[in-house]
């Protein structure tokens, strides 16, 4: 028996395994869970993206606006919206020239538009250069608020008139004393009728004309209220929150580009410490001759006319749709 058994192989019909082979149950032990880096990395992201999502950053727009306005006094939103605002001016230029939307041919007309808009001071009291600004700027920015969340071929322009009716009207009655709000609410719901009758209530339920028009009733409830507020305190919340919105909404249009989103918040970020450095040099005496031509209200009110009137392109575009 024994020579025989000596001859039968230790290892079966099949070849040994490697002493590197575990067994079966080893390899289905649990697998531990993640440290709680990595899930802080995931809610982080997450809740990044909901803040980029077009519902949350208009809601958080609107918070800034409602901070600026009912905390801050004048003076504090007129500095916040003058820094900030040249820091979003100096960075639409500043992707123009990357996008090469300004060449040597643009230059020469933006130094013609420059200088056109800078006489307006010789000719124009300052709270004419306010109120021409506001009128301005209300255009530019419930326009773009609409299309934001509707994309540029899908507003209903009429219906983006009554806010900027209520908002120049509001600014109108606070500075200069000259009431035209019950006129203007009274437009306001003529457009609201004549826009249902022709387009139908559905026109009117869309989500950016609700978010524009919450800025009506805002001014018509702080008129019945006697909400009095200073036309730099009205002016400036509106800029503020345009200037929140389009840093949210770029956040988001680079978010998916891991190298472009972290070049536009550097860009952001140098772009807005320069302004708010040059400021702080103007607010203690240096180089005051020249920075005032930045940080005065009635010079930054030019730059900010220049601002409107060279990014007017889509409104002009969009309004043609529309009507045509």
């Amino acid at each position: 028996m024994w020579p025989f058994c000596y001859r039968v192989s230790t290892t079966g019909v099949e070849p040994a395994r490697a002493d590197a082979h575990y067994p079966l149950k080893v390899a289905r032990l649990p697998i531990p869970p993640r440290g709680h880096f990595y899930f802080l990395r995931v809610r982080v992201y997450i809740i990044l993206m909901h803040m980029t999502s077009l519902g949350a950053y208009q809601g958080l727009t609107v918070v800034v606006g409602l901070i600026a306005i009912l905390f801050l006094n004048p003076v504090q939103i007129f500095i916040a919206f003058v820094v900030l605002g040249q820091g979003h001016f100096f960075l639409g230029y500043l992707y123009k020239i990357k996008s090469r939307k300004i060449n040597w041919r643009m230059l020469g007309w933006y130094l013609i538009l420059l200088l056109a808009v800078f006489s307006l001071p010789l000719f124009l009291s300052n709270e004419a250069v306010l109120v021409t600004t506001a009128l301005l700027f209300s255009i530019h920015f419930f326009f773009d608020e609409a299309r934001i969340m509707a994309g540029e071929n899908n507003i209903s322009i009429p219906l983006i008139i009554p806010p900027i009716l209520l908002f120049f009207s509001s600014l109108l009655n606070n500075e200069l004393n000259i009431d035209y709000i019950p006129e203007s609410i009274v437009l306001s719901v003529v457009i609201f009728f004549s826009t249902a009758l022709s387009k139908g209530v559905k026109e009117l339920l869309s989500k950016e004309i609700i978010y524009v028009n919450g800025f009506t009733i805002f001014f018509i409830i702080a008129y019945f209220a006697n909400l009095n507020f200073s036309g730099e305190a009205i002016f400036g919340s509106i800029v503020l929150m345009h200037i929140f919105t389009w840093y949210l909404f770029y956040q988001k249009k680079t978010w998916p580009n891991k190298k472009l989103n972290r070049q536009y918040i550097l860009d952001v970020i140098f772009v807005n410490v320069l302004v708010i450095a040059l400021f702080f040099l103007f607010d203690n005496g240096f180089m005051t001759e020249i920075l005032s031509l930045l940080f005065l209200p009635v010079f930054y009110y030019c730059w900010a006319i220049l601002h409107i009137i060279t990014s007017s392109g889509t409104l002009w575009n969009s309004t043609k749709n529309y009507f045509t």
